[in-house]
């Protein structure tokens, strides 16, 4: 009988880890590299299936139909029975509220049956990682996770550098700077989690290409998101203690602080010469005064205020005709946009799915600290359908427990 728990294949002891890497190397498993790798090229409009969204059925497909079926613990059960429970409820919203439209004979209405696909995908997505780790193994399914992130990083910076766009904001290879921006925060995101899977120059590599590719993109909110996140990842330092750790969160403190003084206020000649650090001062200089900085016109919070007594059970995602606040817009931050289309009960859901493998191995200060910056970049933006944010939870979910997990990734052997 197959073991469904399979681990890497033997390699040559003269093989360095790169050649025993690709020797290892199933289509699969390059094909998942791929997926993560190519995530920042938008060669359709956005909502349309793009070659990462193409990659990913294709691994599902070798995955799941040519391959064991899912070993699963009874943590990941439990998460994979709420995220049913969570398509389920979502389905029921959109429906019901589907039929009633129609009756008021509203052209988009069927447009909320749509946005179900969104999540559907990406419930395939987690279902593909859960099984490439129960075939391969946590450690070398996390190998090929990490440098697809690295690859996807190395592809946006290109798409940048290669179409930096006319205007004050840069979109690269994504359809509209706000894609850029949100990218730039969960490629932190991992890198935080990750961080002692991942050699110090290439972290300070990928940190170094993300923040520039936030600064480029000139999305606030990425920008605030990721300065909060890299002051939690100096506050998560776990390599130090004592004296030590607090006299790196006061560096920390201090190089924000001077970098922050530098980029907004210095009035050296080559950095006023320079458009990026004009646009930059420009945009954080009007954090609070542009139109869209209000959260509840700007941003559409009021828009719980306007459905009333439906914020308990929400009134379905679409058809953004019917509102009032922010007329034919969906609503600019997650939380707001789920109490709008799923109610109360629909946020404690995404809540409870989002936390299982967030703090599965009861690491609640650090787990928050590291997912600091995508928490922060939500409140104003609505990040839930990409596809990078629930890879990063099944990878999350995976995870060996507190008394399994190793210092760093180590070399399994057969």
């Amino acid at each position: 009988m197959a073991n469904h728990l399979q681990l890497p294949q033997r390699t040559s002891e003269s093989d360095g880890p790169i050649k025993a890497f690709l020797r290892q190397m199933t289509l699969a498993d390059f094909l998942f590299i791929l997926a993560i790798a190519t995530k920042p090229l938008y060669l359709r409009k956005s909502g349309s299936l793009q070659v990462s969204d193409i990659l990913f059925v294709l691994v599902f497909a070798l995955q799941v139909f040519r391959r064991p079926a899912i070993t699963q613990t009874r943590r990941e059960n439990s998460w994979l029975s709420v995220f049913m429970i969570c398509l389920l409820y979502q389905f029921c919203v959109n429906a019901f509220w589907s039929l009633r439209l129609q009756e008021q004979l509203l052209d988009n209405s069927t447009a909320l049956l749509k946005n179900n696909l969104f999540y559907v995908f990406n419930f395939i997505v987690c279902i593909t990682i859960l099984q490439l780790r129960s075939i391969r193994g946590f450690s070398y399914t996390l190998k090929l996770y990490l440098v697809g992130t690295a690859a996807s990083v190395a592809i946006a910076l290109i798409g940048v550098l290669a179409n930096p766009g006319s205007g004050i904001r840069t979109s690269g290879s994504f359809n509209n700077p706000n894609q850029l921006g949100y990218f730039c925060i969960i490629s932190l995101t991992v890198v935080t989690f990750f961080a002692k899977e991942i050699k110090p120059s290439i972290r300070l590599i990928l940190v170094a290409a993300a923040v520039t590719l936030s600064i480029f993109s000139m999305s606030k909110a990425s920008i605030v998101a990721s300065a909060i996140l890299l002051f939690a990842y100096f506050l998560n330092s776990r390599d130090r203690v004592g004296p030590a750790k607090l006299f790196s969160v006061l560096a920390a403190i201090i190089a924000v602080a001077a970098l922050i003084y530098i980029l907004m206020y210095a009035n050296w000649k080559f950095l006023l010469r320079e458009s990026v650090i004009i646009n930059l001062r420009k945009r954080l200089g009007a954090l609070t005064t542009e139109n869209d900085s209000g959260l509840g016109l700007g941003r559409g919070y009021d828009r719980i205020r306007e459905i009333g007594f439906w914020n308990l059970v929400g009134v379905g995602e679409g058809a953004y005709s019917r509102f009032e606040v922010m007329t034919n817009k969906e609503v600019h931050s997650l939380f707001a946009s789920f109490i709008v289309s799923y109610g109360f009960v629909g946020l404690f859901l995404l809540g409870w799915l989002t936390f299982i493998p967030l703090f599965k191995n009861k690491r609640y200060f650090r787990s928050l600290l590291c997912f600091a910056g995508i928490l922060a970049y939500c409140v104003t933006h609505n990040g839930v359908r990409n596809t990078l944010f629930w890879a990063l939870l099944a990878m999350l979910m995976i995870r060996p427990d507190l008394s399994e997990e190793p210092g760093g990734i180590q070399r399994q052997s057969g």
